[in-house]
């Protein structure tokens, strides 16, 4: 990995350096990585950066236009991890959400399982209904732009939301992992257990979608 990405990857330095050096050292190193750039269920596209030190980097790109879901199309979820993310160009809302338990109600929640690594192509991701249920109710709504951070703890309930017509990309921190599931709140029009694997895309289509 070039040292110029290295230093960049840190929690101190994702909120002082500008927008336009990120990305354009974002397109220099990705433009000569040999990687997966895997399709999200939520339609967005990941590019893994590094796993160093407790701290997972990644690289995230909505396109412009609809987004194919795979899996349950059910978009509220938590993570195991603090979220840490910078908007480096568009725009997204970010929508946390209050989750009350409601065994004879509500939605059911999924528990998400990884078969393998995450980021490679071949491996299965499973979500299996759990015996919980529960209400929603929104807390925050906040639209960011480019140039913001923003930050989401552990096991909080949220959605991210880009408007279709808004390419949108961030750089993205997952650090501080805890013990407890990693949850979508799902539907109950599918099955106790999903199962797909993600797709890849080519990564020079993604960084072609990133502004300079």
């Amino acid at each position: 990995m070039h040292a110029e990405i290295e230093a960049m990857l840190n929690i101190a330095n994702l909120s002082r350096i500008s927008t336009t050096q990120l990305r354009a050292t974002l397109k220099s190193w990705l433009a000569s990585a040999d990687q997966d750039c895997l399709v999200h269920p939520h339609g967005f596209f990941v590019c893994h950066l590094r796993t160093v030190d407790g701290e997972d980097w990644r690289f995230h790109l909505w396109p412009e236009g609809e987004r194919q879901l795979t899996g349950v199309p059910a978009m509220i979820h938590n993570h195991d991890t603090v979220v840490v993310s910078r908007i480096l160009q568009g725009e997204l809302t970010n929508v946390l959400y209050n989750v009350t338990p409601n065994q004879s109600g509500g939605l059911p929640v999924y528990e998400v399982q990884y078969l393998g690594n995450k980021y490679k192509r071949s491996s299965e991701n499973q979500l299996i209904k759990s015996t919980r249920r529960v209400d929603l109710t929104v807390s925050s709504r906040i639209t960011y732009v480019e140039g913001d951070a923003y930050s989401i703890a552990r096991h909080i309930h949220h959605e991210a939301i880009v408007p279709v017509g808004t390419t949108t990309a961030t750089l993205v921190c997952m650090h501080s992992r805890s013990d407890g599931p990693v949850e979508v709140i799902g539907r109950d029009d599918f099955p106790s257990t999903v199962s797909f694997q993600r797709n890849t895309i080519e990564l020079g289509a993604v960084m072609a979608m990133l502004a300079d």
